[in-house]
Formats: structure tokens, C-alpha cells, sequence
């Protein structure tokens, strides 16, 4: 596959305007506890919640693949999605709190098996959405996988 979008929040740039990273209130650039580079993505929540997205033209691709670098201080408390492709779906990988396991999913529904994350330490996620019928979403944490997620399109 050829990548269409690639970026490590280098920029420094949040926003609305030109930027390609548009960000709700939670969300900041740092220079400090990056896992590389002179920048990175920070989400530091409470009580309010945070949408950092890209808007990214794949020529109408079936599949989409997005990888993603994730570090937890503190681990949610209520299920959480991480990692997201908008195919009308919102397919992605999702912390589940009640174990502590990010899954492959969509509002609440999870595939079968989740891989446990931790504080203090970096993860690798991978997702692969694909948009044929039925829609398919697989994710892997560090290389593990979690179960696929499966439902039929419109559902």
C-alpha cells in the first residue's frame, strides 16, 4: 500500500485554518515527552473529551490503514475510542475499562479479544479498516492482534 498521509504532529500545528489537524479543547502540541522528533500529540483529559482528526482523501480506498504511537499517564475510566477511521462507521481501536484491553470495535460493540496496555510505556497500534461488505476492522497492539471486528455495511 502507498501511504497518502503520514505525520508526527512535526508541524506544531493545530487548528482550523490551513492546518491539517483540526482539534477540540483537551489536545496540545509539546516539546517534551515525545517518543521521537521535536514534537508530539498530548491529550490530557478530565471530565471533557477530545477529537484530534485529519481529513485525508484516499480516491474512495475500501481499505484504510493507520498507524499510531500511544503512551497512557493514567488509563481511561469509561470505554474509550483511541484510534478511529471515519468511514461513515467509526471503526477502530477502542480501551475498554471494565479490563484494560484496547479492542478492535464501534460504540461499544468489541471483537473477541482485546490485548492489555499499561501506564508508563509506549504502544504501536495498527488498524486496517475494510469498507467492503461486510465491513472488516483488525487492530494490533505491539504486533499482537486483537479479534477482528465484523459487521455487514448499514449495520
Amino acid at each position: 500500500m502507498t501511504p497518502v498521509f503520514c505525520c508526527g504532529f512535526e508541524c506544531g500545528q493545530l487548528g482550523a485554518v490551513g492546518q491539517h489537524w483540526t482539534t477540540a479543547t483537551g489536545a496540545s502540541i509539546v516539546t517534551s515527552g515525545q517518543r521521537s522528533g521535536a514534537r508530539a500529540l498530548r491529550v490530557n483529559l478530565t471530565a471533557q473529551s477530545c477529537t484530534c482528526s485529519a481529513s485525508v482523501s484516499s480516491a474512495a480506498a475500501a481499505i484504510n490503514v493507520v498507524r499510531a504511537y500511544v503512551f497512557f499517564n493514567t488509563l481511561p475510566t469509561i470505554d474509550t475510542p483511541i484510534l478511529m477511521v471515519n468511514t461513515s462507521t467509526f471503526l477502530g481501536i477502542i480501551f475498554k475499562a471494565s479490563d484494560s484491553k484496547l479492542y478492535a470495535g464501534r460504540n461499544g460493540a468489541f471483537g473477541a479479544t482485546g490485548v492489555s496496555v499499561t501506564t508508563g510505556q509506549w504502544y504501536l497500534l495498527d488498524l486496517k479498516v475494510d469498507g467492503s461488505n461486510p465491513i472488516l476492522a483488525d487492530a494490533q497492539v505491539n504486533g499482537v492482534a486483537c479479534g477482528q471486528f465484523n459487521f455487514g455495511a448499514g449495520t
